[in-house]
């Protein structure tokens, strides 16, 4: 069961073969650090630059304090910053409200199925408030069904990342030396994957100089919980090393097994 659940990671989304996460390798002068930190601008430009992408989204994780409207506090650890494209790319499935539009517009949250029941009963969560680090108000425009148990993006709520610029810097998805987005990519049908990989290899260097040492590349989703070793990392992955170890193990088990079977049936017989 084991080996079966580590290996099944991330395999229900539909459109699984043609998702990838971009990570980058970032050189610094005594070492390279492969992480799933992007530039905060990459995103903007790779959609201008390649026609590879039928869609991108940033996943940025976030930790918020809320208040409920019956004055309950808690904190919520999981919080994604998305954008509509996520819902479309990844096969989280939205119970309630419009995937095209849930999350358009800043301050926009779309909450989990068992977070809408912890913070509103048996009431209708779509359009209610809710307050968010005692600074702002949250419209609730959607509820999605909980996240599958083997998946490596883990959350309670999808905030709308249009709502970055409203709280911090205009041009927080304007910068080519901040490298903390992790950013996902659903290919073109029949775009080539090692031609993609291609063409991001040296990307960076079109807007951070020709000096620029730091490389893109794409890991396909399916590998990402098993064979991703990069910082910036949204939870503990698994190893693929522990999995091959464990098959092993119940392959000489199983092994046992029939050679002690066949030895009891020989002694019978005899």
């Amino acid at each position: 069961l084991y080996v079966q659940f580590e290996l099944g990671f991330d395999g229900f989304h539909d459109k699984k073969d043609r998702i990838y996460r971009v990570e980058q390798i970032l050189a610094h002068e005594s070492h390279t650090e492969p992480t799933a930190g992007c530039p905060t601008a990459l995103s903007f430009a790779l959609a201008a630059d390649i026609p590879d992408f039928e869609k991108i989204t940033k996943v940025i994780r976030n930790n918020l304090f809320f208040t409920t409207p019956d004055n309950r506090k808690f904190r919520e650890n999981d919080v994604f910053a998305v954008d509509n494209a996520f819902l479309e790319m990844f096969t989280f499935p939205l119970l309630k409200g419009d995937m095209s539009t849930a999350l358009s517009e800043p301050f926009s949250l779309v909450i989990t199925e068992s977070l809408a029941t912890r913070i509103f009963g048996a009431d209708e969560p779509v359009g209610q408030t809710i307050e968010a680090g005692n600074e702002f108000d949250l419209k609730i425009t959607g509820v999605i069904a909980d996240v599958p148990a083997n998946s490596h993006l883990r959350f309670n709520a999808l905030l709308s990342v249009s709502t970055y610029p409203s709280l911090y810097a205009k041009d927080v998805f304007s910068r080519w030396g901040d490298n903390w987005v992790p950013l996902y990519v659903l290919l073109q049908p029949n775009q080539s994957y090692q031609e993609t990989n291609e063409k991001l290899r040296t990307y960076l260097k079109k807007y951070q100089g020709e000096r620029s040492r730091n490389e893109l590349y794409l890991r396909p989703l399916k590998e990402i919980h098993l064979h991703a070793d990069v910082s910036g990392e949204f939870a503990v992955v698994g190893s693929i090393k522990n999995v091959n170890i464990f098959s092993a193990i119940s392959i000489f088990v199983l092994l046992i097994a029939c050679i002690n079977f066949m030895n009891l049936a020989t002694a019978r017989s005899a």
